[in-house]
């Protein structure tokens, strides 16, 4: 998977937990590959941050913890952690 894709999977499921892709501003930047979009600024409760790991992983087919989010706390660093983890698959 290519940090595009895994990119555009994030904002899907970030979509699917919170409806993001609803704030046009948040729609554009998930449009443009140089936005980022830190986890903290979306202020996810705990629900949406478990669907949108589950959504993510469900996607995909990669385990995604809760941890992940602190440890990568943008959807870009996601991103590109999701496509080394799938790289060679």
């Amino acid at each position: 998977m290519t940090f595009e894709e895994a990119r555009d999977r994030i904002f899907a499921a970030l979509h699917a937990a919170r409806g993001l892709l609803n704030d046009p501003v948040m729609a554009k930047k998930s449009r443009d590959q140089g936005a980022d979009v830190d986890f903290s600024d979306l202020e996810l409760d705990s629900l949406a941050a478990m669907e949108l790991c589950m959504n993510v992983e469900e996607d995909i087919g990669v385990e995604i913890e809760l941890g992940d989010l602190a440890l990568h706390p943008s959807v870009n660093a996601l991103a590109a952690a999701l496509a080394e983890r799938t790289s060679g698959r």
